[in-house]
């Protein structure tokens, strides 16, 4: 789409040449490159706007350093503060550069009722706990047994951090899908397809650490692809990237923008707990995502707090609501909540949901401002992540026999069934590797040692 604009407005240029001889050349052509660089303007990645006379300053510097061992966050102010010193008798511009890719990664601020000293604080808890008289089983005991899932002997695909769905399975991922959409386009917010492969630069000023051996980020093949590209690992990065460089009328706000994306993650746990489909490499999600006035960014929160809990609560999930402490905040979130699901099978507490406020920390760094220049502040939230909430309602409403009741609301978008595990799905044949079990065991420790040492 970019490039047939690009080559449009070239065409137009071409035949305004062609007119050498009309009075009105100059004047049309001059026009012509100013739309030009205007839209060359509006896709580059420009200077981040970090105030770098707030978050250097030393009457700040206290208050700076020990927010970021709060927030447990790897940044070096020392190099940082020798950078602007250089920079300020100097001013020469590879030092500002790199004194704006090192103070990118310096954290937001942190709300006040942000834990300090803990990961959380229980805010509270949403529907009883599910009673049974027989032991549940976990989800993949459960969609297994009637072919609906297969996570095994998939090292041909992405590794064992993947899946099939099949059967009644896909009916009510797709059912959750539709109900969760619904309920969005019914609140106002606006639908958005975002791409799944972004400019690595964009990732992070979102906030997000794309190097490193704690990296969740996919890095494309720079041979074949060109340096600096990226698989998406939430659609709030693609959201961001789409407002880049954008003055937005205050008339416009508050912007309430919805996505369903797939989402990519490079996630090397070895937990035992979150073998099977609890963490894996792509999923789907749908993401929400608001501009606001900074005034009301924190009633915006509680209401994507709000959606996120009547949803689960509607699902019949018993769920708790987290309040996240300083150091599980990343460094973009001001305030954070979690949304985690009581998985009966696994008798753990799974998180489900989070949401958050990034205040001007995105907007700053991506040029998101109003009409005024003010920088607005960004929100973002999960709607719902596919297969985490799949786990959560197979073992909450599973029965005895190994059917699961379908929850009233999700019916009209599964042919009105209220069971699923009555009929068999396709056979998700299990592929034999020739393998034993201790050499898989053996190959998969040496993969995940390369990938430590490679990130």
């Amino acid at each position: 789409m970019k490039t047939k604009l690009v080559q449009t407005i070239c065409q137009k240029i071409n035949h305004q040449l062609c007119r050498i001889q009309s009075k009105h050349y100059h004047h049309s052509v001059s026009n012509l490159l100013k739309e030009f660089d205007s839209y060359k303007t509006c896709n580059k990645i420009q200077e981040p706007s970090l105030n770098l006379d707030d978050l250097l300053s030393k009457e700040n510097r206290d208050a700076i350093e020990e927010n970021v061992k709060l927030r447990k966050t790897h940044v070096d102010l020392n190099e940082i503060y020798s950078l602007n010193e250089k920079y300020q008798i100097t001013k020469d511009k590879s030092l500002r550069s790199a004194l704006l890719e090192k103070a990118l990664h310096i954290p937001n601020t942190t709300h006040p009722d942000a834990p300090k000293n803990e990961d959380f604080e229980i805010v509270k808890l949403t529907n009883d706990k599910k009673t049974f008289d027989f032991k549940p089983k976990t989800f993949l005991n459960l969609t297994n047994k009637h072919g609906y899932c297969r996570t095994d002997n998939l090292s041909h695909f992405i590794g064992n951090r993947s899946y099939y769905f099949g059967a009644d399975l896909c009916l009510l991922e797709n059912a959750v899908i539709q109900y969760v959409l619904n309920k969005l386009i019914g609140l106002n917010f606006q639908l958005l397809t975002v791409p799944d492969i972004l400019p690595e630069d964009v990732i992070k000023r979102c906030g997000m650490n794309t190097r490193g051996e704690r990296s969740q980020i996919y890095h494309l093949e720079p041979n074949y692809y060109g340096q600096g590209w990226c698989l998406s690992g939430t659609a709030e990065m693609g959201i961001a990237r789409f407002l880049m460089n954008q003055t937005i009328p205050r008339s416009q706000l508050p912007m309430r923008i919805a996505a369903m994306s797939r989402c990519y993650r490079a996630e090397i746990s070895d937990v035992a707990d979150e073998k099977g489909v609890y963490r894996v490499h792509c999923f789907t999600k749908i993401e929400m995502f608001s501009v606001t006035l900074p005034q009301d960014s924190e009633k915006h929160l509680n209401s994507f707090l709000q959606f996120e809990e009547d949803l689960f609560a509607e699902l019949g999930l018993h769920i708790r609501t987290l309040n996240m402490g300083a150091n599980e905040l990343g460094a973009q979130a001001y305030r954070k909540y979690d949304v985690e699901a009581w998985m009966p099978g696994r008798k753990k507490w799974g998180e489900l949901s989070s949401c958050s406020d990034c205040t001007d920390y995105q907007a700053r760094r991506l040029n998101i401002r109003t009409d005024n220049e003010q920088f607005v502040h960004t929100l973002n939230g999960t709607a719902c992540a596919i297969p985490r909430l799949m786990m959560a309602l197979v073992e909450t409403h599973q029965n005895e026999d190994g059917t699961i009741n379908i929850p009233e609301c999700l019916r009209a978008f599964m042919f009105n069934k209220t069971l699923i595990g009555v009929d068999k799905g396709l056979p998700l044949f299990k592929i034999k590797s020739g393998l034993s079990k201790a050499k898989k065991k053996e190959l998969a420790k040496a993969a995940l040692s390369k990938v430590k040492v490679e990130g």
